[in-house]
């Protein structure tokens, strides 16, 4: 469950920086603040925001060859940030099986997202995933 904290947060924050256009540092300190995380899990977060904002270019331009009849640009901001996180844990983050990356992703979106983002999630992801292992 720590690790599903961490996700949030990390989701918290790449939306403040997407949309609030606030510095990283910022954006991540406030989330911070007003839910605290452990040590683990504050580094698992932060690495999940940083790798986003690192390969963002390299991650948008892969997620939107996937998101057919969706232009890129008018996808929501949670359901966008949400798709950056978890290609990047996909891509970038050994440690975490594919599948958890997607179903917490999913789960999120379930939380944050409209009602057609779970499932509009699950299909991006999905294909993004089985992509990287051809």
């Amino acid at each position: 469950m720590s690790r599903r904290k961490a996700r949030e947060t990390a989701l918290q924050a790449l939306f403040q920086i997407e949309v609030g256009h606030t510095a990283p540092d910022a954006a991540f300190d406030a989330c911070l603040e007003r839910d605290p995380l452990s040590p683990k899990d504050r580094d698992f977060a932060l690495k999940l925001v940083r790798g986003t904002l690192d390969h963002l270019i390299c991650l948008d331009k892969k997620i939107s060859g996937y998101c057919r009849n969706w232009d890129f640009s008018r996808i929501s901001n949670v359901d966008k940030v949400l798709l950056r996180m978890a290609s990047c844990e996909i891509c970038y983050s050994p440690e975490t099986p594919p599948q958890v990356a997607i179903n917490e992703a999913v789960l999120l979106a379930k939380k944050y997202g409209g009602e057609e983002s779970p499932g509009f999630v699950n299909a991006v992801l999905d294909h993004f995933f089985k992509d990287q292992q051809s």
